[in-house]
């Protein structure tokens, strides 16, 4: 019914890395963390679970240039109707680019409830005073998502958007915003077969540039008996739009076919 804790860690990225992506990370970072925290469990009270705990970072680059510094509390609280809440806040953190150190700090709240299988909502907002890296100059930040996810017999479906934007902390000037939809839908064959669709639109706004579009749809059909073993293949597209154009210029970015089969054992 009671857990405490308290861990350490720490990572390494050397310059020159070929990451698992395939990225290269030319610069490398030194990151240390710590925190404690605690949890507790009812099955009495009208709470199911209450937490928090404290978190402490620190990131330099190799070279030992100071990269971010961050102190933050959380907690989360889960009620017997399956109603969930998390909230992170950062008092205090600093960040440098370009020469320049910021005083920065960030509110993130989330809620969800899972209840109903057919109808799972949750709302997240996050807002940050940051750090701009083209300029280096503190900006304000604000991003808030809305999904709703659920069961219907074989059916799943995810609906999300989101609005991620940045404003000048002083002036409170637009620099970049985007908004995105995003919708999938699934429905599961015997045999472990399935059929998956997916699309998302993004709507792109920056100061100085044009307004900007873009689309992507994607078709899977699979087979996934296991969490070690699948098969799919898939078609996607994906389209791009330049809005402030006369007449309207679209073009095609992306279109391909794709397959995958993979198998891992477990030790």
């Amino acid at each position: 019914d009671r857990i405490w804790w308290a861990a350490a860690g720490g990572t390494t990225t050397s310059p020159d890395l070929l990451l698992a992506n395939g990225f290269v990370d030319l610069t490398g970072y030194k990151s240390q963390w710590g925190g404690v925290g605690a949890n507790l469990r009812s099955a009495e009270k009208w709470w199911s679970s209450v937490g928090g705990g404290l978190n402490v970072e620190r990131t330099d680059w190799w070279n030992g240039d100071p990269m971010s510094r961050n102190i933050s509390v959380f907690a989360n609280l889960s009620l017997k109707n399956q109603l969930r809440g998390f909230l992170s806040f950062s008092p205090q953190g600093r960040e440098w680019a370009q020469g320049r150190w910021v005083d920065t700090n960030f509110l993130y709240v989330s809620t969800s409830f899972t209840k109903v299988a057919w109808l799972r909502p949750s709302l997240s907002q996050r807002f940050a005073r940051t750090q701009d890296y083209t300029t280096g100059l503190p900006a304000q930040s604000g991003n808030r998502n809305v999904s709703l996810n659920g069961n219907v017999g074989a059916t799943s479906y995810s609906v999300q958007w989101g609005l991620n934007q940045l404003r000048d902390a002083n002036s409170a000037e637009l620099l970049r915003r985007a908004r995105r939809l995003y919708a999938k839908v699934e429905y599961a064959f015997p045999w472990s077969l399935y059929l998956r669709l997916q699309a998302q639109a993004t709507r792109y706004e920056a100061t100085g540039t044009e307004m900007t579009r873009s689309r992507f749809l994607q078709v899977l059909a699979g087979w996934q008996p296991n969490a070690f073993t699948q098969a799919y293949l898939g078609y996607s597209q994906k389209r791009g739009t330049d809005l402030d154009l006369v007449p309207v210029a679209g073009r095609l970015l992306e279109k391909g076919l794709f397959a995958k089969v993979s198998y891992a054992l477990q030790f």
